[in-house]
């Protein structure tokens, strides 16, 4: 589920797309806070070990706008660079030269638990 801007940030927001201001500060963070928790959410879900430490990159659209960027490992060995996407609030996946997508979880295996049975009556 989406989380909803802070009426501030908001605000702050309105006066960027007016150009009234840059790029704030306040939605960057916003986001960066919301990706580490993804990130925490892929590692405690499915095992995904983090290369080196995300940062924040720009997102290409030379707006200002920066975003998590971080390379993790697949239970099964893979690579994968994943970029934070604002507005859909989730991970893209990025490969160089071939543009991004959204991340699919079925690439990162199968979750490390599940929900419990029930047996059929």
């Amino acid at each position: 589920m989406k989380q909803e801007l802070p009426a501030e940030i908001q605000n702050q927001m309105l006066l960027w797309r007016e150009g009234f201001a840059p790029m704030p500060r306040s939605y960057i963070l916003f986001h960066a806070k919301l990706a580490q928790k993804e990130l925490k959410r892929l590692k405690n879900e499915y095992g995904i070990a983090l290369h080196g430490k995300p940062e924040l990159v720009g997102d290409g659209w030379m707006d200002g706008m920066r975003v998590v960027q971080a390379v993790i490992e697949t239970q099964t060995g893979d690579l994968l660079k994943l970029k934070w996407h604002d507005s859909s609030q989730r991970f893209m996946e990025t490969q160089k030269g071939r543009g991004s997508w959204r991340l699919s979880e079925k690439k990162l295996g199968a979750p490390l638990y599940s929900a419990p049975t029930v047996p059929m009556l």
